[in-house]
């Protein structure tokens, strides 16, 4: 009767340790000054939607933040306690490769992510671009078994069905590099950081996407291909309101290059996942296209990333006045989206008559 007790007793002990026991998420980002109102809304968003289990570390790749933007960063620690590291992030790691206005040097910091990591020991980790809100717990992402694959992400539609013959190698598609799941362990045993940065260097003028489509020419085929709800973009938003139209629209040859496009990309989307296609249960929602926070740039998500602002230290009446303008521009655009594609719709079905 004794040893009966003992085993409930040990089994009550071992079922409390392991409900104590903390897990440890590893998530990379990148900011400067310009954008710490953006990365202060992503891991807000990031930490409010982890449980007390979780231990966040956030390494950030420091591209030219001042001791306020990293104080303002670290006061996020009142919505849930978390860890946050900064790393110096110069553009002499990366001054073979050509950058631009719109395509800055902090563009490249994610290959550096593995060799990074093994300052921290840590086998996998995420990356996340700082105009992008979590909308659930990212352990969901954290723990997808990547196997012997060197990432995990979620399809650049444009890219993968107009990507320039020098790069379509595989059969993979271009990843959007705004959300990535690396595998560091298996990238550093294989010297990926190197073969990255040689693949940017020939890609060089010949690609618009230049981190994406390098990703993709190295990468190959050892990636594993995530649903949309991993990195749900507003652009998505705007293509489907024209895939909704077109669905029913057969494949002709007569019909117009633009159309059979939008064909071809209703199938790719279908291939690759379209849950979340009514926002219901996005993790990850992406502000690649439109800026929620710039006037004039409302979609269909903007509520989600104003919902986190409100738990950073930037949330004021501007900002509301903001979100509210760009709330009713989205539906005056979404309207006019719709109407549009809805004529040319008419006037297919005439053309094919």
């Amino acid at each position: 009767m004794l040893s009966i007790y003992r085993i409930i007793l040990f089994c009550l002990i071992s079922s409390s340790v392991a409900s104590s026991r903390t897990e440890d998420i590893h998530i990379f980002m990148g900011s400067d000054s310009n954008y710490i109102m953006p990365t202060s809304v992503a891991i807000a968003s990031l930490l409010s939607n982890s449980t007390s289990r979780e231990v966040i570390y956030v390494h950030m790749f420091d591209f030219g933040l001042n001791r306020r933007d990293r104080e303002i960063l670290r006061s996020l620690a009142d919505i849930k306690p978390f860890n946050i590291d900064f790393i110096h992030f110069a553009q002499d790691r990366v001054r073979d490769l050509k950058v631009c206005k719109s395509w800055p040097y902090g563009i490249f910091a994610k290959y550096f992510i593995p060799l990074e990591s093994k300052k921290y020991n840590i086998a996998k980790a995420i990356w996340l671009d700082s105009d992008t809100v979590v909308n659930g717990n990212i352990r969901e992402l954290y723990d997808i078994n990547l196997r012997d694959n060197y990432i995990a992400g979620s399809p650049q539609i444009i890219s993968t069905l107009l990507a320039i013959p020098l790069v379509q190698e595989c059969e993979s598609p271009i990843f959007n590099a705004g959300v990535l799941l690396f595998n560091c362990k298996k990238m550093n045993e294989d010297g990926m950081l190197e073969k990255l940065l040689a693949a940017t260097i020939k890609l060089q003028d010949k690609v618009i996407g230049i981190d994406e489509e390098a990703f993709h020419k190295v990468i190959g085929n050892n990636s594993i291909i995530l649903p949309f709800k991993y990195n749900w973009r507003e652009s998505l938003c705007m293509f489907q309101i024209f895939l909704k139209v077109f669905r029913d629209v057969t494949n002709d040859e007569r019909l117009p290059v633009v159309t059979r496009m939008f064909k071809l990309m209703q199938i790719k989307m279908d291939e690759y996942g379209k849950s979340s296609s009514d926002g219901i249960d996005t993790l990850i929602q992406h502000y690649c296209f439109t800026k929620p926070w710039k006037l004039g740039q409302g979609s269909e998500y903007s509520y989600l990333w104003y919902r986190y602002l409100k738990l950073t230290p930037f949330y004021d009446f501007r900002q509301c006045m903001i979100g509210g303008i760009n709330n009713d521009i989205w539906k005056a655009l979404k309207i006019c989206l719709w109407t549009t594609s809805s004529i040319y719709k008419l006037g297919l079905k005439l053309f094919l008559a």
